[in-house]
């Protein structure tokens, strides 16, 4: 009997990990089953790598699970980028013996490939469908999150109204691991006393502050259609221009700060006394998103944001699609 593979793909990256654990924790302890996962880069990873990694016997326990991280999206187009045709570049190449592998992969192992939003063209969605089990994780909306968002208050042992529901929603935008942190210090904050829209509102600075990282993390992982998403629930926030060219400002400072400093082989102290901040989030996730970046990227990424604030302010270009512009090429050009 072959081990199982699924193919789970989405934008709802949240969801996907959440079924990943699910997975992790019906295969048996805990401590055993740490020992034997492993989690392969997908956008580098190659055919012969994972099938070692697969066929490996588990280490004192009876499962091996095998993560391949984004290795679907490596199918939808030249470099991973969207909206280009398949034969750009979504040729499966040595990646067509998947298939057949998977069908006689070793009992003792259970294989998750995963990838963002997936179109039905994809090859290597193609290819699996008839012998892994696919899963679809869109972003929630509507009432399908205000459910959730009630079901994830009540897990947390806290009660909220109706009108708080709502606005959650729509200025979370369907951003399930914001919702979870932002719910679980709701819930412990409020001591069993329902959660009020007034207690949610006091929370959207920062709320907006977690989606301009996503927004950054999409531009650095070069992903244009997720950036170009998350710059448009910005815009549905009614978040103003001025203030999300500021915010963007602020970050590639931060990144900038970051990377020189730990460079320099700076202490975490020092590091959040420069960027201005006590946050360990702020700090690490600055550093992350600079390693994507060479000092010349930064410097030249500041200038363009430099190019943008000026075309705005003489008005040369609106101020949405000027914004749009800027995330739409910075997003899209893999370095």
């Amino acid at each position: 009997m072959a081990g199982l593979t699924y193919l789970f793909h989405g934008d709802d990256e949240y969801s996907i990990a959440a079924a990943v654990d699910e997975i992790k924790a019906s295969l048996g302890p805990r401590e055993a089953l740490e020992a034997n996962t492993t989690v392969l880069d997908g956008k580098q990873v190659s055919l012969t790598e994972l099938r070692m990694t697969c066929d490996t016997v588990p280490f004192l326990a009876d499962h091996r699970l095998v993560v391949a991280e984004g290795l679907a999206d490596r199918f939808e187009g030249a470099g991973g980028r969207r909206g280009r045709k398949a034969s750009d570049g979504g040729a499966l190449g040595e990646w067509a013996g998947l298939a057949e592998y998977v069908a006689h992969l070793p009992a003792t192992t259970t294989l998750v490939v995963t990838g963002g939003s997936l179109r039905p063209t994809n090859p290597l969605l193609k290819s699996l469908r008839a012998v892994a089990k696919a899963r679809v994780f869109p972003t929630l909306r509507g009432a399908r999150l205000q459910d959730w968002i009630g079901a994830r208050v009540n897990r947390a042992g806290g009660r909220i109204e109706p009108d708080a529901t709502r606005v959650l929603a729509e200025f979370s935008g369907g951003n399930l691991r914001l919702l979870d942190q932002e719910i679980e210090k709701l819930s412990l904050f409020t001591g069993g006393e329902p959660i009020t829209s007034e207690l949610v509102g006091q929370m959207v600075s920062s709320a907006r502050e977690a989606r301009m990282f996503d927004l950054m993390d999409a531009v650095v992982q070069w992903r244009p259609a997720v950036a170009m998403r998350e710059l448009e629930r910005l815009f549905v926030q009614g978040v103003a221009v001025p203030v999300i060219l500021t915010m963007l400002v602020r970050q590639v400072r931060l990144m900038v700060q970051a990377k020189s400093l730990a460079a320099a082989g700076a202490a975490r102290s020092d590091l959040m006394s420069s960027m201005g901040t006590s946050s360990d989030f702020v700090v690490d996730k600055a550093l992350e998103q600079a390693r994507a970046y060479s000092a010349d990227d930064l410097r030249a990424l500041y200038r363009r944001l430099l190019e943008t604030d000026l075309s705005i302010k003489t008005g040369a270009v609106e101020g949405e699609l000027a914004l749009e512009l800027l995330v739409a090429e910075t997003a899209g050009r893999r370095r």
